[in-house]
């Protein structure tokens, strides 16, 4: 099962039970995995809420909804906007995708304990101290172009349909500003085609997909799958997934 967005902060709540606007849509994408976890764990549970405040609100149905931010400020409530930040409210519901497994992650350098396999270990950690974000280092010593990770993928032969980012919340996620998707057979993820267009800063704990459209064709091939961010920012990813067309 994967998620998807479907409530708006702009617009107060928002739910759909017949098919959700795509994650990458969403004005706010805050995520928080244990809130996720605490969903699936509840057999009645198919939404949850996630506030920038660490908050999280399960329900069985959509009209159960705490209102977002901008719905409490619509009502004059500041002390509870205050309180609650900004929210996102996701879905329980399948992409048209199914996974292609990432192997052997590598990236330009390691800083904070950050090792470059934890953005593929399986988790949806959005906090970096909980040990399952990845973290290069700052400058441009170590690759003049910027920072790169990138991870190879265990079906080859398969079509590279998108790749989604997870990325961190407890701080810096500006940071990840101007950020590449890049799809192909070279080790070296700046040598790759790219994926989809030049992407712009994430949310605190934002999660987004990216589309690989190739020529002529919904998808992309290729061997690696990497993130490059031009620059000298540090590179920190929580969760790096790749998909391919749902066989059925």
């Amino acid at each position: 099962m994967s998620l998807v967005l479907v409530t708006y902060p702009t617009s107060g709540r928002s739910c759909c039970h017949r098919g959700c606007r795509p994650p990458d849509l969403a004005l706010f994408e805050g995520y928080d995995g244990s809130c996720e976890e605490r969903c699936r764990r509840d057999a009645r549970c198919n939404f949850f809420t996630s506030y920038s405040s660490l908050w999280c609100a399960t329900y069985a149905d959509c009209d159960e909804e705490i209102p977002s931010a901008a719905t409490v400020l619509r009502v004059g409530d500041a002390f509870a906007s205050e309180f609650f930040g900004e929210a996102a409210t996701f879905g329980l519901t399948s992409l048209p995708y199914t996974p292609i497994v990432l192997l052997a992650a590598r990236q330009s350098s390691e800083d904070w304990g950050g090792e470059s396999g934890r953005a593929i270990d399986g988790l949806s950690e959005t906090h970096f101290l909980r040990g399952s974000c990845s973290h290069t280092a700052g400058g441009i010593e170590e690759d003049p172009r910027g920072a790169w990770w990138v991870a190879e993928s265990a079906q080859p032969d398969w079509a590279v349909a998108a790749v989604r980012i997870l990325g961190r919340w407890d701080c810096c996620n500006e940071r990840l500003d101007n950020w590449e998707v890049r799809v192909g057979d070279n080790p070296d993820p700046w040598k790759n085609p790219r994926c989809g267009p030049r992407q712009r800063m994430l949310q605190p704990g934002g999660r987004r997909l990216i589309r690989c459209l190739g020529e002529a064709v919904g998808y992309m091939q290729g061997r690696f799958v990497g993130v490059v961010l031009p620059g000298g920012e540090p590179l920190t990813l929580c969760e790096v997934e790749a998909f391919t067309f749902r066989v059925l």
